[in-house]
């Protein structure tokens, strides 16, 4: 397969914190960005599926709620709620 250059300009620290954990996670930043074009260009990557902070801080919460076992089941919420 050919391969080609890209090119393009981001923030510096954004560079070397995605450097540093593609490092930590044993593979580097090409492998990275080439997997993300990858699934963007097989529609599987849509950028607009972000979540936002308020969304992974929420998402955080809930584990760990789940990890402690502050969390009831659908049928204790259910009776709690009398449905």
């Amino acid at each position: 397969m050919a391969t080609t250059r890209v090119i393009f300009n981001t923030v510096s620290k954004i560079k070397e914190r995605a450097q540093k954990r593609a490092r930590a996670e044993g593979t580097d930043l090409t492998g990275v960005l080439n997997q993300a074009m990858l699934l963007y260009a097989e529609g599987s990557f849509d950028p607009d599926d972000f979540l936002s902070k308020e969304d992974m801080l929420a998402i955080r919460r809930g584990l760990a709620d789940v990890k402690a076992g502050r969390v009831d089941s659908q049928e204790e919420v259910f009776a709690s709620l009398k449905l």
